[in-house]
């Protein structure tokens, strides 16, 4: 879930005051300009990565030839079909353009063509340098991205960099998206639109504009990218630009959901009311009017209507703003935003999943994994987590499979150490926090997942269940299983790091897992697994393919009873997991299951809740009541149990009616039962 915060914008004053643009610095939006592409630089070191088109490869010094843009657009008033890119982070709509000068100069600069929009100062040297593009969004308002993938600036520093060009609106925006700096320098570049050699709007700070993304080349979603947007024309009195982050991606029935949006004020004068329209799947437009505003020029506040649903479906939003402060929106073709949000019957808890590409020989990632499990555990079996070992730097980790490097491939990952959580967050092991875990471990789920895990001799097997609680119509969904070992020691190289957790040894069937979409709501899919490790214990000399486990006749687990299974759902396209489990985690899909270890009664309650648990010999047994959104409403330390079995009972009377999730953790394992206070 993104955090969204009241951020400052400034209209920008141009470099030459006959300039056709305007500039917008939207900085710290915590997003691409209308969302529509959703997570560009998830093409690190990919060179034909799926979606985009090359422009120009690696190495390339000319300009590129003609490039059609797929829609109608104006560039300073006047119709263009065609553009040309350099791989010096130039793009131009003059043809027959002579070799970019050799000494980079703020904007204008005679030397560059006119028509040019700069991002001047990189380069496309490195083996995975490349312009790449994508068009993205529907018509009329489609964006056609122009990236500088995995550009150079100075040794083995790299950057993402894009300009946006944008249908109807005929608006351009420079993203920049991504800082990759060993040596601790930033990239200095010089930005803006020149019209000619002697009029621009350029970026204050250039020639040594300096990006503001995430320094350290983990950070590949949109939520740090800074934007500046160009648009042509007179500044306005009132233009209140709609934007989607703040519209909630799920809801319940019967709940206050709201249908909310931000607003940027890309006008002179303050917004202090708008008249918000929206739709729900094409229907009668609905208009609410939200008063008590004060969004200053340049900044961006949030405006919501309310809406509580009564259905349970996917709804498509269509919303867009009529008068601001009792006067006319001056610009409609900014303002329509479409979305949608899943309102569902019933949520569940949410099981993280944390993969962290990692190896013995990467020095930072000695401290990534010290910091990664100091922060889980605090957070006991609330989690998935599943550590890839890889083959580089140097020599690699021992540990290090095929399965492991195809995985990061999977991503796109070319920097460690780095975690993905739930397919969304990408960043340095370093930087996750208890903060970020928060983050998704409070947004709810749609689906509830258990596992079961055997192991007979070298053969591990079991069964997974998946139960959704909304339709997936998605035929993208797989089922990912892996076999982790929950410490070994004997990977141990050059980097410090003495024990290693949760160290994948198997994917089965393989890395590329099991179709099991779409899903019926409240329809149970259960699969079926079972891996036998052949041979014996081998201990590779590293991680290089010449030395990596041969499954077909070797193995690589320390100990056979220290084996456990993760378990998720995931998209392929969108990387979205849907729903993790480890068998650590013992989670009843059905309720009323006789003869388990924990009951709760009466259920539904409104008064007392009496728990049994039947759990012997166990000791630091802790009782917790979470709501759905895995807030605490209840905690309390029971000790050992010394019998076996032990009645608590709860005082339910304060809390809202509603599902909540009952949870018993101890060292070995951790119970959890939904309940319904009425």
């Amino acid at each position: 879930m993104k955090k969204l915060y009241a951020t400052a914008f400034a209209v920008l004053v141009s470099l030459s005051t006959s300039a056709q643009y305007n500039l917008v610095d939207m900085s710290n939006l915590n997003a691409n300009p209308r969302e529509l592409n959703p997570d560009p630089e998830q093409t690190a070191g990919v060179l034909n990565p799926l979606g985009w088109s090359t422009i120009l490869s690696s190495g390339a010094t000319n300009w590129s030839t003609g490039q059609t843009i797929p829609f109608t657009f104006k560039f300073n008033g006047a119709t263009e079909s065609t553009y040309y890119v350099h791989g010096d982070g130039l793009l131009s709509f003059s043809s027959g353009a002579a070799a970019p000068p050799a000494t980079r100069t703020q904007l204008p600069n005679a030397g560059l063509p006119n028509k040019t929009v700069a991002m001047w100062g990189i380069n496309i040297s490195g083996a995975n340098d490349a312009v790449i593009s994508q068009t993205f969004g529907t018509a009329p308002y489609r964006q056609h991205w122009i990236m500088w993938s995995s550009a150079s600036y100075t040794g083995v520093n790299w950057t993402y960099w894009a300009v946006v060009l944008e249908e109807t609106t005929n608006n351009i925006y420079i993203v920049d998206q991504r800082l990759y700096s060993q040596g601790g320098s930033n990239v200095a570049i010089t930005g803006g639109i020149q019209i000619d050699g002697s009029t621009a709007t350029g970026i204050p700070g250039s020639p040594n504009l300096a990006s503001k993304a995430t320094n350290g080349g983990s950070a590949d979603a949109s939520d740090d990218n800074t934007v500046y947007g160009f648009y042509q024309g007179t500044l306005r009195d009132y233009d209140a630009y709609g934007h989607l982050s703040a519209l909630p991606s799920f809801g319940q029935i019967n709940t206050n959901v709201g249908v909310s949006a931000e607003v940027i004020n890309f006008g002179t004068s303050a917004i202090t009311s708008v008249e918000m329209k929206y739709s729900l799947n094409g229907g009668a437009t609905q208009t609410a009017v939200v008063s008590g505003l004060n969004i200053a020029p340049g900044k961006k506040g949030i405006v919501t209507a309310p809406w509580t649903p009564t259905t349970a479906a996917t709804y498509n939003v269509k919303m867009w703003f009529g008068n601001v402060n009792g006067n006319n929106d001056q610009d409609h073709l900014n303002d329509t935003i479409n979305g949608s949000v899943d309102i569902v019957d019933a949520l569940t808890q949410r099981i993280s999943l944390l993969e962290t590409f990692t190896s013995s020989t990467c020095g930072p990632c000695n401290p990534g994994n010290a910091n990664m499990e100091g922060v889980l555990s605090n957070n006991p079996y609330n989690y998935a987590s599943i550590k890839y070992q890889q083959n580089f730097p140097g020599v690699g980790d021992p540990y290090c499979t095929d399965e492991a490097v195809n995985r990061r491939g999977y991503y796109g990952v070319n920097a460690i150490p780095n975690t993905h959580i739930d397919g969304g967050w990408n960043g340095n092991s370093q930087s996750f926090s208890q903060g970020i875990y928060d983050q998704f471990r409070n947004l709810p789920a749609f689906m509830e997942m258990t596992a079961t895990m055997s192991v007979s001799g070298q053969t591990v097997s079991g069964n997974v269940t998946m139960k959704p609680l909304k339709d997936y119509n998605s035929s993208n969904l797989k089922l990912y299983i892996g076999i982790v070992e929950k410490r070994t020691t004997q990977n141990i190289k050059t980097n410090g790091e003495t024990e290693f957790f949760n160290v994948m040894k198997k994917m089965v069937p393989s890395e590329n897992g099991k179709s099991v979409g779409p899903f019926t709501k409240n329809n149970n899919v259960s699969e079926s697994y079972s891996y036998t490790f052949n041979g014996s214990y081998r201990l590779p000399t590293d991680g290089q393919p010449a030395n990596r486990i041969n499954h077909a006749t070797e193995h690589s687990v320390e100990q056979f009873s220290d084996l456990a299974v993760v378990a998720w759902v995931q998209d392929d396209v969108t990387k979205e997991v849907m729903q993790a489990i480890d068998t650590r985690i013992q989670l009843s899909v059905e309720e009323n299951t006789a003869n388990v270890a924990l009951k709760a009664f009466p259920n539904p309650a409104n008064d007392k809740l009496n728990v049994q648990i039947d759990l012997a010999n166990r000791s630091n047994l802790r009782i917790e009541m979470t709501n759905l959104l895995g807030q605490s409403v209840f905690s309390k330390d029971l000790g050992q149990l010394e019998d076996g079995t032990n009645v608590e009972t709860i005082d339910v009377s304060s809390l809202a009616p509603g599902i909540y999730l009952l949870n018993v953790i101890d060292g070995k394992d951790r119970l959890t039962r939904k309940v319904i206070i009425e």
